[in-house]
């Protein structure tokens, strides 16, 4: 039996850290827009997550911190996509970015010490990085692919910094590839 049911389109499911909870999307009640919920394994219920006039951009995927205090997750509230990150305990929301361009698709990295995104900023998708407050933007890719779907892998982490695998996704919108590589160690002193 399913643990989570709705009328609507439950999707995107993300299971906390500590596996006591699941934060999906869902349009239950017939509604368009996408609806953040926390399903608590304990006692088998939903609770809608207030996030006010923000709306969730497409394809809505959630990154827990890895203390699971924070969600952060690409939404607009100005017409363009941008990072926010939202505390689970307080409810108070935070916007990371504020660029004119698509800020999406964070990934938290396994020490909570960066965010990594797919952004245009350049024109083109490419992946960034920023720490959890918003500061130290910092580019990682540069080329003509989609770069979209960042994810850190907790299995190659140095004493330095966890390195960040790149999911290469929506090749000219019409196939997926999927291509994961390591990037070369960074100075972390700059």
């Amino acid at each position: 039996a399913p643990l989570i049911t709705s009328e609507g389109d439950d999707r995107a499911a993300s299971m906390s850290p500590d596996g006591t909870s699941i934060l999906y999307f869902s349009t239950a009640n017939d509604e368009e827009d996408q609806l953040l919920y926390q399903f608590s394994l304990k006692d088998q219920t939903s609770t809608l997550i207030d996030v006010g006039e923000i709306r969730f951009t497409d394809p809505y995927p959630v990154t827990w911190s890895p203390d699971g205090k924070w969600i952060a997750f690409g939404a607009s509230q100005h017409g363009n996509s941008d990072i926010f990150r939202l505390n689970l305990d307080s409810g108070a929301i935070e916007q990371l970015t504020d660029d004119a361009a698509d800020d999406l698709l964070p990934a938290w990295s396994p020490d909570g010490r960066w965010i990594a995104f797919s952004s245009r900023r350049d024109g083109r998708l490419n992946l960034y990085r920023m720490r959890p407050d918003g500061s130290n933007v910092e580019r990682l890719t540069d080329d003509y692919a989609f770069d979209l779907y960042p994810a850190w892998s907790p299995l190659i982490e140095s004493v330095w910094e966890p390195k960040l695998l790149i999911g290469i996704a929506w090749v000219l919108g019409m196939m997926i590839v999927l291509l994961s590589f390591a990037l070369r160690q960074r100075n972390s002193a700059g």
